[in-house]
C-alpha cells in the first residue's frame, strides 16, 4: 500500500523546460529565435524611444558641460552601432518566425524593396508550428492593444508638433530683437 505524504513539496509546471511549453525562449540580444509580429513592432518602437533618448541626453549634457562639439560623434557613432545591432537582430528574429532566411534582409538596401520587405516584417503573419528556425514566439497577450495604443500616441505626437513648430517659429519671429 503506497500512501502519499501530506507534506511532500508539490508539483508545478515552473520547473519545466521552456522547451516543453512549445513557444521560443530565446533571449532578446540574440538573432537566434523567432518573434511574433506584434512584439516586433513594440521592441522596435521601443529600442527607437530609447536611443533618441540616449542622443538627447548626449546633447544635453554636452551643451551643460560645454564640451567642444567634437565630441558628439565619439559618443554617438558607438550608440548608432548598439542601437542598429540590436535592430538588425530584431529583423533577423522575425524574418525567421516567416520562415524565411535572414539574408532577405539585404533587399533592405534597395529602395523600393525596402519598403515592401518592411510591410512585410510588420503584416505578414509568421509560419504556423515550429519551422526550421525553432517553436513558435510565444502568442502576445494584449499586445494587440499596445500596437494600437503606440500609434495613436505616435500619429498624436505627429500632429501636435505639425502645429507647434510652425507656430513657434511664427512667434520667434514676431519677438522684438
Amino acid at each position: 500500500m503506497e500512501t502519499t505524504n501530506p507534506y511532500q513539496t508539490p508539483e508545478s509546471d515552473l520547473a519545466q523546460d521552456p522547451q516543453q511549453l512549445g513557444y521560443d525562449e530565446s533571449p532578446w540580444y540574440s538573432p537566434a529565435g523567432r518573434l511574433g509580429r506584434a512584439r516586433y513592432f513594440l521592441a522596435s518602437i521601443g529600442y527607437y524611444f530609447v536611443f533618441i533618448l540616449v542622443m538627447l541626453a548626449t546633447g544635453m549634457l554636452i551643451g551643460a558641460l560645454n564640451l567642444s562639439e567634437q565630441i558628439m560623434p565619439v559618443i554617438m557613432i558607438p550608440a548608432f552601432v548598439v542601437y542598429f545591432i540590436f535592430g538588425l537582430f530584431l529583423m533577423i528574429k522575425r524574418i525567421h518566425d516567416i520562415g524565411w532566411t535572414a539574408w532577405l534582409l539585404l533587399l533592405l538596401i534597395i529602395p523600393l524593396a525596402n519598403l515592401v520587405m518592411a510591410l512585410l516584417l510588420l503584416f505578414k503573419p509568421g509560419s504556423e508550428g515550429e519551422n526550421r528556425y525553432g517553436l513558435p514566439p510565444r502568442p502576445a497577450k494584449n499586445a494587440v492593444l499596445w500596437v494600437v495604443l503606440s500609434i495613436v500616441l505616435i500619429i498624436a505626437i505627429g500632429i501636435l508638433a505639425a502645429i507647434a513648430v510652425p507656430a513657434f517659429q511664427q512667434y520667434m519671429g514676431q519677438m522684438p530683437g
